[in-house]
């Protein structure tokens, strides 16, 4: 990354008119100073649009201010890592052990979160038919040597309405409380240096057992991974989540309270 001096933060705070520059404005001044910096660098890209290399350098630039950023996170004792982007998927059971780091999933949709099971229509036309239905998710995830020593916590915002978790083959472990409530899976001890694949399996099926299930609604239960999944990367000793139990994660009390 350029190095820069008292002169040169100046500048990328303000314009030239001396205005200050907002947040967004400062990253797009320092991608196209870096660009500027870079000019002829970047590998050849055989195609005739340069935008195609403009957008290369702006996503090396990312990447690398993304690394710096985590880099200086994991320091601080605790990581979080959006994992929205990438995941492949298939509706319904498919052949074979779809939980394995090494099955094929090469001709799976490619989607990102949060996703929906399936699309219907506003009329919802075959919604009462399949509409309740089982999906997969798998995803690549590398890990750091780096890492070594830390606990790893995968945090899923909503998933309706069941969920099993697989990390490389192993089962990480199954959540069927609720399909509105936020959990998470410590997937330590499932973990590795380099490639790891995450397989989830939601299964939306009406269960009685499971809330909202068991009583006449008058809404629609889409199924998926319908928020967003995160990777936490913490010390042994860690804050937990507030889920985990009554006097988890962080709390406000008022052991005293006086007349003022």
């Amino acid at each position: 990354m350029m190095n820069m001096t008292p002169t040169d933060e100046a500048i990328l705070k303000t314009d030239v008119l001396g205005r200050v520059r907002t947040p967004r404005e400062r990253r797009e001044h320092l991608l196209d100073e870096f660009e500027r910096s870079v000019k002829g660098s970047v590998p050849a890209i055989d195609t005739k649009n340069m935008e195609v290399k403009k957008w290369v350098v702006r996503w090396v630039v990312m990447g690398v201010l993304a690394v710096g950023s985590l880099t200086s996170a994991l320091a601080e004792g605790r990581l979080q890592i959006n994992l929205n982007p990438v995941w492949r998927f298939q509706l319904g059971d498919p052949a074979g052990e779809p939980f394995a780091a090494n099955y094929d999933d090469s001709k799976w949709d490619i989607v990102s979160l949060p996703h929906s099971l399936e699309l219907f229509p506003a009329s919802l036309a075959g919604f009462a038919e399949h509409g309740r239905n089982i999906g997969w998710y798998r995803r690549e995830l590398q890990v750091p040597a780096g890492w070594q020593g830390k606990k790893l916590f995968l945090e899923f915002q909503g998933a309706m309405q069941t969920t099993a978790v697989w990390v490389n083959g192993q089962k990480a472990g199954d959540y069927a409380v609720s399909g509105y409530d936020s959990f998470d899976f410590d997937i330590t001890p499932y973990v590795k240096a380099g490639k790891n694949v995450i397989a989830v399996r939601v299964d939306d099926r009406v269960n009685p057992d499971i809330p909202p299930d068991g009583k006449w609604l008058d809404y629609i239960l889409f199924g998926g991974l319908y928020r967003d999944v995160f990777l936490h990367v913490t010390d042994p000793m860690h804050l937990t989540f507030p889920w985990e139990a009554h006097e988890a994660g962080v709390r406000l009390t008022l052991p005293e309270v006086s007349e003022n």
